[in-house]
């Protein structure tokens, strides 16, 4: 399709094409200077190059020069197997080549993660994400290290290991066979911000930016919208229309040659595949080119052991004759003969490089189903919030440093707010004894399960007390889906698993993760429920007292959505499970009853908040030890902490949760809580005995104080307590409250 692009452009008569050409100058008065190298034969016949001064008077210019991807600190890409993610993107899915398991992937952005995603997809494995950032919350199926930085690699030739430190300064030496690094984008301008007077880099948007309005100079470049202005992509795609109208072109359509991904593995090998009407086999193809390209030079050496990595493949001529792709792939290729397949390959020479420059690029998580259309709505990052604000929610719409705070994020519990949770991960249990396998299971024996209901569950082990929550969703006998922090889907879906098996098959079940195909989205205030009651005709409405709900189902777009409302204290809250095809149509179906009732979008962080100023207790954002991911050690053994062993989880609903737990709210304005501290009674001025220590705590905006929180199931005879904090010398005497007396007696 290119080769026909650029014929057609040749053949235009309003379109001049200068291969070979480099831009040198630009004035003020629209004068663009530029070399070009052309070859000429002399009167010996022999080709001598001549270079050529070219002004070039434009009325409009438009600079696309496409993106270059950045490196990450103490990384030295002309190491044997570290490569940029853009490249294996291109090795990988334009050229059909394999890479091997065991990879890391090093990145600051949502491109590693995008890279991580196809590689999953086509079978690899991946040994471990590691991203610089801490707030990024995307979920995936494999080890991920969040706020961590590589900070040595080990192996002479080809990078064997890599130590990390995390974000809690904890070392951990991974093993690997590949490092896939992406530092983000920049503008591969090259010398022309040296040339054009009227550039600025945008650190907000990454990328280059006209210092002053100009009317006729425009950049044009995209990367999923994320580092440069939508404005200057869409004032240049205008521009560039309205010149091709001036000049009256014809537009023609070019669609893209496509590789599917079936094509791209072992199977382009074994097949005979039709290019422009030419058949041919690609692993007699690739035989021929590797004895005729190979064996007539030095790049094919044959040493102890025959090492595989020493059989470099020209594989690109198939596809290509641009030298410089060629160079590329030529040192990143490897042929193996057993296998019938194309494989990644890595250099044998260790080089060195000076200009090891990097970024860190700070973007919220935006990667759901409806990114487009909040980009779409106008959003702006807020990194306090891990949230993209909509246009809306500024205090004024014709300023827009004025954002919303939490406080106001808050506030909208007073009509309604709509929060997007998609990055939940998402297990379905199906199958005719779905309920038997359920109670089958150690501490869940005692649930009284019953179709359309959903309940919340905790997860306690041992010592380490309770680290997560479940959202069970019971939709019938035979479908049960969970709702969970997506760090923990892996391991708890493994846990699920060993106990099913340990049945030996006398449960008829399956278990599926259902991750992608299914969205969930969260409104609270007053108005929620309102909202969703009108939306959906709901003529049946009623909210059971107790903590287990039901559930209301419709059809939705041909597709089932399921609504959980709940009360907690005094806050209205509703949970909408959405699958995934009909995500969009719904948040574009709800975002004009937002603005009606005067609502928005709330930031996840934000409400979390609001769930717990309405009594809901949340586990995000207590300060715990995340469950760690299989690592190695010097010494090779696997670390194995908090895993999910059938014999020591515990999972306890969460009105048993409730009926132990104790508020203690501090008497005066206090900041001091912290978890882990010893608590006492306290009577008349002097503390009795041990309650046991505060397990979480959270800063009230309400009460502008840090509530702590313990577990205690005996009876209470006492109305306050003192906390001594464990690291430092003071006390803080505090009034105790049960649940029930804060938020329960609250309800209707």
């Amino acid at each position: 399709w290119i080769k026909k692009l650029t014929s057609d452009l040749y053949k235009s008569k309003n379109c001049t094409i200068l291969k070979n050409t480099t831009l040198i100058y630009t004035d003020t008065q629209n004068n663009f200077f530029a070399l070009r190298k052309i070859y000429k034969t002399d009167k010996d016949k022999f080709l001598k190059k001549y270079i050529i001064l070219l002004k070039i008077v434009a009325e409009h210019v438009i600079i696309a020069t496409g993106l270059k991807e950045r490196t990450l600190p103490k990384i030295n890409l002309n190491q044997s197997n570290i490569l940029l993610a853009s490249t294996v993107n291109k090795l990988v899915y334009r050229f059909g080549l394999e890479v091997k398991n065991n990879v890391v992937i090093y990145t600051n952005n949502d491109f590693g993660w995008e890279t991580a995603f196809k590689l999953l997809d086509k079978g690899i494995e991946i040994k471990a994400i590691i991203d610089t950032r801490k707030d990024c919350n995307i979920s995936i199926k494999c080890p991920v290290f969040r706020g961590a930085q590589i900070i040595k690699t080990q192996g002479n030739l080809n990078v064997n290991s890599i130590k990390i430190l995390d974000e809690n300064n904890n070392r951990h030496i991974i093993q690997t066979s590949l490092i896939i690094v992406s530092g983000g984008f920049d503008l591969n301008l090259g010398a022309v911000s040296e040339i054009i007077d009227s550039l600025k880099w945008c650190s907000k948007n990454l990328t280059f930016i006209p210092k002053e309005y100009s009317s006729n100079l425009y950049f044009l470049t995209d990367f999923d919208n994320i580092y440069c202005l939508n404005s200057l992509i869409q004032n240049a795609s205008k521009t560039s229309l309205n010149i091709l109208k001036k000049y009256k072109a014809k537009g023609k359509n070019y669609e893209p040659l496509v590789f599917e991904s079936k094509k791209i593995n072992s199977e382009l090998c074994q097949n005979n595949y039709f290019y422009n009407n030419k058949s041919f086999n690609f692993y007699n193809l690739i035989q021929s080119i590797l004895f005729k390209s190979f064996l007539s030079n030095f790049n094919f050496k044959t040493e102890h052991g025959i090492k595989l990595n020493n059989l470099k493949l020209n594989a690109i001529n198939v596809f290509s004759k641009d030298k410089l792709i060629q160079d590329e792939i030529k040192t990143n290729t490897l042929f193996n003969y057993g296998s019938s397949k194309v494989t990644l390959s890595f250099k044998d020479t260790q080089q060195t490089r000076d200009n090891n420059f990097s970024y860190q690029v700070n973007t919220p998580f935006r990667t759901t189903r409806c990114k487009e259309f909040y980009d779409k709505i106008g959003n702006i990052e807020s990194h306090y919030n891990g949230w993209v604000l909509p246009k809306f929610f500024y205090k004024d719409k014709n300023n827009k440093d004025a954002l919303i705070s939490i406080n106001q994020e808050l506030s909208m519990t007073k009509k309604v707010g709509f929060s997007d949770e998609s990055d939940l991960g998402k297990i379905a249990i199906v199958g005719q004894d779905t309920f038997k396998f359920l109670n089958s299971i150690k501490s869940m024996s005692d649930i009284n399960l019953k179709e359309e209901c959903f309940f919340t569950v905790y997860l306690k082990k041992g010592e380490f007390l309770f680290f997560d929550k479940l959202l069970v969703v019971v939709i019938n006998k035979e479908y049960v889906l969970i709702l969970l922090n997506s760090r923990i889907e892996k391991q708890f879906f493994d846990y699920l698993l060993s106990n099913l098996n340990s049945l030996n098959f006398d449960i008829k079940c399956s278990l599926f993760k259902e991750s992608e195909n299914f969205q969930v989205y969260s409104l609270v205030g007053s108005l929620s429920h309102k909202l969703l009651i009108s939306k959906f005709q709901i003529t049946n409405y009623s909210l059971s007292k107790k903590l287990k709900n039901k559930i209301y189902k419709f059809d939705y777009c041909g597709q089932e959505i399921f609504i959980l409302f709940q009360k907690i204290g005094s806050e209205l809250f509703a949970n909408i499970i959405i699958n995934s095809s009909s995500a969009l149509k719904f948040v574009e179906d709800i975002y004009p009853n937002l603005k009606s009732l005067g609502g928005g979008l709330i930031g996840r962080e934000s409400f979390e908040k609001i769930k717990l100023e309405s009594g809901l207790i949340s586990w995000n954002h207590l300060k715990k030890e995340e469950l760690k991911m299989k690592t190695f050690s010097n010494n090779s053994k696997k670390e194995n902490n908090h895993r999910f062993e059938a014999n020591d989880i515990q999972i306890f609903p969460l009105e048993i949760i409730y009926s132990k737990m104790l508020y203690l709210i501090p008497i005066g304005h206090t900041k001091n809580i912290v978890i882990g501290s010893n608590v006492y009674s306290y009577k008349r001025g002097k503390k009795q005995f041990p309650l046991g220590k505060v397990t979480f705590c959270f800063y009230s905006i309400k009460n502008e104080k840090v509530i702590g929180l313990i577990l205690f199931s005996k009876p209470i005879n006492f109305e306050s307590a003192i906390i001594e904090n464990k690291s430092k010398n003071y006390q803080t005497i505090c009034e105790v409250k049960k649940y029930d007396e804060l938020f329960l007696g609250a309800q209707s």
